[in-house]
């Protein structure tokens, strides 16, 4: 969207801006169900993918199959279709927009997108096999046998690369607050230590009884919140500087 464009579209009037609102949500509703079918073709293949690392599943009802596929499928038109949904978005709310805030929006947007799947990733490859295996040791060998359906198990998958992903935005959101001037990097550093006790606490729930297995969930989390902290100071001097100048 060009500078004239802009102009334009701030000097729209409310039942305009409506309109443009709908045609804009039509236009995410229609190309999240074209990534959805197209992800229904290839999403038997990556369940399959999935539920591997797992010894044996069930299903438990004759659709369950399908439509833990189906899920699935969802989950991937979404992701394919983020990248447009969120240029979608971005376009409505960009004329009310400084243009020192669009500069920062075409910087953080694409990273953040990069830090998402990274974190579902992360998730994937490294959390869920620890996770897994943990309550999976719960069942007590002779007392209880596990039997665990597709759909569960697609669950219990989706229920910790999802949070991942969005745990792994925390860069983004601390630019964001620090930009608006709800955060400093002092403020972030004067609860730094509370926040390296919480990651060690939720590694130690989550992950077996050693140090390896809590260390590799507890570092790069740990790493990500002192990545905010430098990502807040160089916000936050550009900040001042812009203030100064005005």
């Amino acid at each position: 969207m060009d500078e004239r464009q802009i102009r334009e579209d701030e000097g729209m009037t409310l039942v305009e801006h409506l309109e443009e609102l709908r045609k804009r949500v039509v236009r995410i509703i229609v190309v999240s169900i074209l990534a959805i079918g197209v992800s229904f073709v290839f999403a038997s293949d990556l369940l399959a993918y999935i539920v591997e690392p797992v010894d044996s599943l069930v299903i438990l009802t004759p659709g369950e199959g399908f439509f833990a596929t189906l899920r699935l499928a969802i989950m991937m038109g979404l992701a394919l279709a983020s990248p447009f949904i969120i240029y979608q978005l971005v376009a409505f709310i960009l004329p009310a927009l400084t243009k020192q805030e669009r500069k920062y929006l075409y910087v953080l947007l694409p990273f953040g997108y990069i830090l998402f799947w990274a974190g579902v990733l992360f998730a994937y490859f490294v959390i869920v096999p620890y996770v897994y295996r943990f309550f999976i040791g719960f069942t007590y060998e002779g007392l209880m046998e596990p039997y665990i359906s597709v759909s569960s198990y697609l669950g219990f998958v989706l229920g910790v690369i999802i949070p991942f992903g969005i745990i792994f935005e925390l860069p983004i959101l601390v630019s964001l607050l620090t930009i608006i001037g709800l955060v400093t990097p002092d403020i972030l550093k004067k609860y730094r230590k509370y926040a390296i006790l919480l990651v060690f606490v939720v590694a130690a729930f989550f992950t077996p009884p050693d140090p390896i297995s809590q260390g590799l969930m507890a570092g790069p989390l740990i790493l990500l919140y002192e990545f905010s902290i430098s990502i807040s100071k160089i916000v936050y001097k550009r900040r001042l500087r812009r203030e100064d100048f005005e």
